[in-house]
């Protein structure tokens, strides 16, 4: 009985440590997505993902040839890809926005690609898609930001000073 009430105690006092621990709460969710965000260089990533939006619809645009419009559309799927090698994010809602997001770019790249620079219906269904995709992108963001407290910047260019 004795060895009863002590294991008991000891399992208490166990959950009670571990309920005060430095990875629960608040700040271990927000320690926790600001690695993840770091590891991930998830700002880079989803200003990548929209740049390789933005040239398939300037080169849809510019009626570019198959051969560009191909390329264009294997970079976005191969950058989705990789962008989906870091999910699951620490928060669900941000991982759903995130992972929908993905999904919408890749089927967008498809299409992109099956389109090539001839079938129009495709491509504006591809446009459809990569739109789409980067709405959940950005509410993924939002919601990461929401956690942090903090911007997270989506722009790989820089400015120099004059």
């Amino acid at each position: 009985m004795r060895s009863i009430r002590l294991g008991a105690l000891l399992l208490g006092g166990a959950l009670v440590l571990s309920a005060c621990g430095s990875s629960g709460g608040v700040s271990g969710a927000v320690a926790q997505m600001s690695a993840w965000v770091t590891t991930t260089n998830l700002g880079d990533t989803i200003a990548g993902l929209q740049q390789d939006s933005a040239k398939i619809t300037t080169e849809t645009e510019r009626h570019a040839d198959r051969l560009t419009m191909q390329t264009l559309c294997g970079i976005l799927l191969v950058d989705v890809e990789s962008a989906n090698s870091n999910l699951p994010a620490p928060d669900l809602v941000a991982n759903e926005h995130l992972a929908n997001g993905l999904q919408f770019l890749g089927d967008g790249a498809h299409r992109c690609y099956s389109a090539g620079a001839t079938n129009v219906a495709l491509q504006v269904k591809s446009a459809a898609d990569r739109s789409r995709g980067l709405i959940e992108l950005a509410r993924g963001l939002s919601a990461i930001e929401a956690i942090l407290g903090r911007p997270i910047p989506t722009t790989t260019t820089t400015t120099t000073a004059p």
